[in-house]
């Protein structure tokens, strides 16, 4: 079979070319725009390609502007301003088809001064008879309409037999192969020698490649909090957020459940909701008005895309969403891991907070220029406390639990007597922990306190849901690769992690209260988030000074601390493990019994 290209030296001039009725149109109820384009055929030179090649046409045979029937046929299914096409085939059935074709910036009428031919002939020893062209434009018109009933009839047919040269086929995306497939290897083989008890190899922090295999390995196929169900209370709430280069939106559907999409018009992949938030009727997309429902059901696609197009397959691609708590979960993988026994329990554990009767009070935004694993790092110790977070510790006792290596006697006895005050207000408070990836545990604060704040009272005199006594301590939520919480009586604090490039990463913070309480009568927020917004922009100068050391040439991995960093150990232990069993890789010798996930 050949292939065949039409040259062309130049660039044929635009514009309008007359419209002619063309014989049949009307009896076969084609309707085809560009079946009533004049065209014209003239001199044409030819190149024949019997191998695969990169050569590419100044222009192809045949400009189709309109063939959405044609385009439907060919199972586009999409609007093209403007087409190009090269077609070889054999004057009888069956019809050999080869395509290419390219999309245009804006709508064009076919160039008048562009030379259409068409090869035909029967294929015998690789070599093709060229048939005479017509050149009336009668002749012309028969033709074309003859050779589109038979590519009809042919594409009518079940099967298409295999060409002796390539072809594309016109849905398919050609695949470029894995640029990262060297970086995957080389980082388990990395992740596999390393030492468990020393911090991660250099490209771990700060390689653009490493940072890539960590957004498509950790963060598309592990589950993430989106958000807080209080955020979208009402039909047509939504919230929108970006993983890598996947723009997600969580949406409240009309029947009150949480859906999550990609933001991505089924048409032709322009974003839906450009805001962080907001309240719609239907989701729109604004370029062409493609309108979906809220459960992601595609509504309206205009009245130009053909009687036989099916909006059924045009529906918004769905993410994986599962609520518990308050907690909006929401996962990429095709297969997500496992996490209902911790959301089960995430429910009852947050049951006393009544997080469907709550708002977020106020939100803040952080960009810290260091590794999203620096952030995280510095969040699970607290070796760094005494020195860089004063106002923590006006009320954050810095022991994890009555587990901790450092944990005293007088500690010990300080979490006993907060027992007996957290049974008398009947919320649950064992630890609980779902593999390494999930932590549930009550704290108390520090004697004498019960808030975050800087003097340690109530930041807002408005307690959670059914909770009497606002001298609960703290209850902490984990939950990897990167989110931590803090619940109090009165107030909860919800961090999530959001990487952006291999040395930049964006932190955002969300104060909750109970959904009746007055700003400036029961909360003042300035006051309820003086300490984290200390906290945290501290935390910010470390993880960056921290970026600036690894990125020297003399920095290696250094010891962590057994009584400090064990926090440490455990998220590198869990990263280490998802990452190399989302790589499909074997598992490192010091990880064995390491369990992940529940």
């Amino acid at each position: 079979m050949e292939m065949v290209y039409e040259r062309m030296i130049g660039w044929p001039s635009i514009s309008s070319s007359r419209v002619t009725n063309c014989p049949g149109l009307k009896k076969n109820k084609i309707g085809w725009s560009a079946m009533k384009q004049k065209v014209r055929t003239s001199q044409v030179s030819w190149m024949t390609l019997t191998q695969r090649t990169m050569c590419r046409p100044l222009a192809q045979v045949w400009v189709v502007t309109g063939f959405r029937k044609l385009l439907d046929m060919l199972a586009l299914h999409c609007r093209c301003s403007a087409l190009w096409w090269r077609f070889c085939v054999t004057p009888e059935p069956p019809i050999y088809l080869s395509a290419t074709f390219t999309y245009l910036s804006r709508p064009a009428p076919i160039p008048r001064g562009l030379r259409v031919g068409i090869r035909v002939g029967h294929v015998a020893n690789g070599q093709g008879s060229v048939h005479r062209r017509p050149h009336t434009r009668f002749q012309q018109r028969r033709f074309l309409y003859a050779l589109l009933q038979n590519l009809i009839s042919h594409f009518r047919r079940p099967h298409r037999m295999a060409m002796r040269t390539h072809t594309m086929d016109v849905t398919a995306t050609l695949s470029l192969g894995d640029p990262l497939e060297p970086a995957r290897k080389a980082t388990a083989q990395m992740l596999q020698e390393r030492e468990r008890t020393f911090s991660l190899p250099q490209p771990f922090y700060s390689d653009e490649r490493l940072f890539d295999i960590d957004m498509q390995e950790i963060f598309q196929k592990e589950w993430l909090i989106a958000g807080m169900t209080c955020e979208i209370p009402a039909k047509g709430n939504y919230i929108t957020l970006q993983i890598g280069k996947n723009p997600i939106i969580v949406i409240r559907g009309a029947d009150g459940v949480v859906h999550a999409f990609h933001n991505v018009c089924r048409h032709r992949g322009s974003r839906l909701c450009t805001s962080d938030k907001g309240k719609v009727a239907k989701l729109v997309c604004h370029y062409h008005q493609w309108t979906y429902e809220l459960d992601g059901r595609l509504l309206f696609a205009g009245t130009e895309m053909g009687a036989d197009f099916d909006m059924k397959q045009y529906g918004l691609k769905p993410v994986n969403v599962k609520t518990a708590g308050g907690y909006i979960f929401i996962s990429l993988a095709e297969t997500p891991p496992a996490i209902d026994d911790f959301l089960s329990t995430l429910n009852h554990y947050m049951e006393p907070y009544d997080m469907e009767n709550t708002k977020v009070a106020i939100q803040t935004t952080l960009f810290e220029k260091a590794n999203w694993k620096l952030v995280l790092e510095n969040n699970r110790e607290c070796y760094h406390c005494n020195a860089s977070h004063p106002e923590l510790l006006k009320t954050l006792l810095e022991w994890d639990d009555v587990t901790d290596p450092r944990a005293d006697q007088a500690f010990k006895d300080h979490v006993a007597a907060s027992a007996a005050a957290w049974d008398a207000e009947k919320i649950p408070y064992a630890h609980a922990s779902f593999g390494l990836r999930n932590r549930i545990v009550r704290m108390p604060l520090l004697k004498g306190t019960v808030s975050m704040t800087l003097d340690g009272k109530q930041g807002c005199a408005k307690l959670m849901g059914r909770i009497k006594n606002p001298d609960l301590g703290s209850m902490r939520i984990l939950h990897l690769p990167h989110s931590w919480n803090h619940c109090m009586g009165d107030h909860i604090i919800v961090f999530t992690v959001w990487p952006i490039s291999a040395q930049e990463t964006m932190v955002t913070t969300k104060w909750i209260v109970h959904k009746d309480a007055v700003e400036g009568v029961d909360y003042d927020v300035e006051r309820m988030r003086q300490v984290w917004d200390a906290t945290n922009d501290q935390d910010r100068r470390l993880a960056e000074e921290n970026q600036r050391g690894i990125n020297s040439t003399a920095y290696q991995p250094g010891p962590y601390s057994k009584t400090y960093e064990f926090g440490v150990v455990n998220f590198v232990d869990w990263y280490s493990e998802r990452l190399l069993n989302n790589l499909g890789a074997a598992p490192a010798p010091y990880l064995k019994g390491v369990a992940a996930h529940e």
